[in-house]
């Protein structure tokens, strides 16, 4: 999320699962989280909401899943949530999912 606030889309798609990045185009990607933040704004605050465990997840095969919530406030946008899916199935943990709403 860090790399998404200073706008770095690239750096930040480059941090997504491989499997996330079969389901979309990193320019068409990149191109949405841009017109979303601008639309919403600079990032005034983020407050931890929850975090979730799953063993199976939309579009994903079976392993180990950490979803994390945020609710957050955007300068022009007052309340958030943002998700944060990661698929933790090997040692490290990778992003497989980022959702603002």
């Amino acid at each position: 999320m860090h790399l998404l606030d200073r706008g770095q889309y690239a750096d930040a798609w480059a941090m997504t699962s491989p499997h996330f990045q079969t389901f979309k185009s990193d320019l068409d990607w990149q191109k949405r989280q841009k017109a979303l933040r601008f639309a919403y704004g600079s990032l005034e605050n983020r407050n931890f909401r929850r975090v979730n465990y799953r063993e199976s997840y939309y579009r994903s095969p079976d392993g180990q899943y950490a979803i994390v919530q945020f609710t957050s406030h955007f300068r022009n946008k007052s309340r958030t949530i943002e998700t944060i899916v990661f698929d933790c199935s090997d040692e490290t943990c990778v992003v497989q999912e980022y959702i603002l709403r």
